[in-house]
């Protein structure tokens, strides 16, 4: 049996680092807006940095725990990759995959 595990609101947790540098309710849906203009998508793609900084969840430890080098899965836009696999490396080690 194969186990893998989501990235976003499992792993890391993205929507609270926005929440964090952006204020507001805790966005639900990834065309959320902060500004009425631009949507989580586009301010992430703004300053990638964002992806590399939002802390893991508290579950993170305990897949780390049990599984020290998980297969983590996500769908996101082929720019993000880069910072992502930053995120993955620090909170995953070396032999996570992303």
């Amino acid at each position: 049996m194969k186990i893998v595990w989501d990235l976003d609101g499992v792993i890391r947790d993205l929507n609270g680092h926005l929440v964090h540098l952006y204020g507001g309710k805790y966005p639900n849906k990834w065309n959320h807006s902060y500004d009425d203009i631009t949507t989580i998508g586009e301010t992430i793609s703004n300053n990638l940095n964002i992806l590399i900084d939002a802390p893991p969840t508290a579950f993170c430890a305990v897949v780390k725990g049990h599984f020290p080098a998980p297969e983590i899965w996500t769908s996101q836009p082929e720019s993000w990759k880069g910072q992502t696999r930053g995120w993955s490396a620090k909170y995953g080690g070396e032999d996570c995959d992303v």
